[in-house]
């Protein structure tokens, strides 16, 4: 039988300059970390935290007692080892292996050790620190920090550490946020997303979203471009999105000063319509409808035009604008082939004026004609104007008034042969039959 332990190894450590065991026991409440106060067997011990509260437990095959009474004891021999049994020179395990122990002190590292699933707690107190004045290395799959605010002196952070492949091996590295009972929220860097830069796809890209994919929002009060390359801002590189405001109230009155749904009247700027609030701001569907109805009800336009050569066009001139006669022109191909004017209507070479058509070509004429087989009917009756006698014409026969003669019409004729002569009325013709 293994004689007991040495009382130099019991007591709090830190107390001698000899190294005592530390333990780990269940008080009846939870488990805690303590040290042996005496042996009462190869398994029993009495143990405490504080030297006043003691407790007499015995070894269990447990890292972690769970139960009032039960303790453990770890040993180390490069892994872990959980005892059964500790006597002054050697310990058993749980599955009878013998060891022969020691404690030390190893002066040029400072380890603390815990078996597997164990944990280890600095508490000091609500208003204490920690203090690590060297490099803080941390193994591990998980690093959690429980305080409410975490200050890093550093100015940079490095995620996804020691990568070795084309990109970002697990396809995304980042930040995730804890939301309670909504998804997570997740900054992060994603490899299979393409980037713009100087029109330019560029692989991998950064996306705000939740742990289920859903895409979340970005409140910035700026976004710039690399200035230094004189990038654009490229808003959407793909897809079949659209950049929208949905969500703001009105976003268009924020743009222009509005009356009602119309954007206000000012006949003192050059659109005829309010200032903007700011000249660099984003145009939307909304907007740009609204300012052309306000424009075409305020501003009068002076011409239509169509074609880059031989120009199509109608143009409006008016006096109060230019000075010149208020008119309207039609042009086709380049040529003016008509004109409004306030009173009478030019056509090519014919002008209708006060219901009177004319021709503006010296001594030209105005030629009425039916199409085909077609004749000119007059639905009114017709006056000729008294005139002198004019030329004989060169095909056909003229038509004209001018003061009364033996025939009685006062409507006379010429034709091509030269031949002048009053048509008779039928009075007249009775007559001349009865006297000739």
């Amino acid at each position: 039988m293994g004689r007991p332990i040495n009382k130099r190894f019991f007591g709090a450590t830190g107390d001698n300059t000899q190294p005592t065991i530390p333990v780990r026991y269940h008080n009846g409440s939870a488990s805690v970390e303590g040290y042996i106060v005496d042996q009462r067997g190869t398994n029993k011990f009495t143990v405490t935290t504080n030297g006043s509260d003691t407790f007499i437990c015995r070894l269990v095959n447990e890292v972690a007692p769970n139960a009032a009474g039960e303790m453990s004891l770890v040993g180390l021999t490069g892994s872990p080892v959980i005892l059964k049994k500790l006597f002054n020179r050697t310990a058993v395990d749980w599955d009878n292996n013998r060891y022969t122990w020691t404690v030390e002190d190893d002066s040029t590292e400072y380890v603390i050790k815990v078996e597997d699933g164990g944990s280890i707690q600095f508490d000091v107190g609500a208003t204490g620190n920690v203090t690590v004045t060297g490099d803080l290395a941390v193994q591990g799959e998980t690093t959690s920090i429980g305080s409410s605010e975490l200050v890093v002196e550093d100015n940079t952070i490095t995620l996804n550490s020691g990568e070795t492949g084309n990109g970002i091996s697990l396809g995304t590295a980042g930040i995730i946020i804890d939301r309670g009972v909504p998804q997570d929220a997740q900054f992060f860097f994603n490899e299979s997303l393409n980037s713009i830069t100087g029109g330019i796809s560029r692989q991998g890209s950064w996306i705000l979203q939740d742990a289920a994919g859903a895409i979340q929002g970005l409140y910035a009060s700026s976004i710039r471009p690399d200035t230094s390359n004189a990038n654009n801002l490229t808003l959407l590189g793909a897809g079949t999105s659209i950049v929208t405001v949905t969500g703001t109230t009105d976003y268009e009155k924020q743009v222009y000063p509005y009356n009602g749904s119309d954007i206000q009247f000012n006949p003192s700027n050059p659109n005829k319509l309010g200032t903007p609030t700011d000249d660099d701001a984003l145009v939307t569907v909304r907007l740009l409808e609204d300012y052309v109805k306000g424009f075409t009800d305020y501003n009068f336009q002076t011409s239509i035009d169509a074609g880059t050569g031989t120009v199509t066009s109608v143009k409006t001139y008016d006096f109060e604008e230019d000075a010149s006669t208020s008119r309207i022109e039609f042009t086709v191909d380049g040529t003016l082939v008509g004109t409004f004017f306030e009173n009478r209507l030019d056509v090519g070479s014919l002008r209708l004026n006060a219901g009177t058509i004319t021709t503006q070509d010296t001594n030209g004429d105005v030629i009425l004609a039916g199409s085909g087989s077609g004749s000119v009917k007059f639905d009114t009756p017709g006056t000729f104007k008294k005139l002198t006698d004019p030329s004989a014409p060169t095909d056909g026969v003229t038509l004209y008034s001018k003061t009364l003669a033996d025939g009685g019409t006062g409507l006379y004729f010429v034709n091509e042969d030269t031949t002048q002569d009053e048509i008779a009325s039928r009075n007249k013709a009775l007559l001349f039959s009865i006297i000739f």
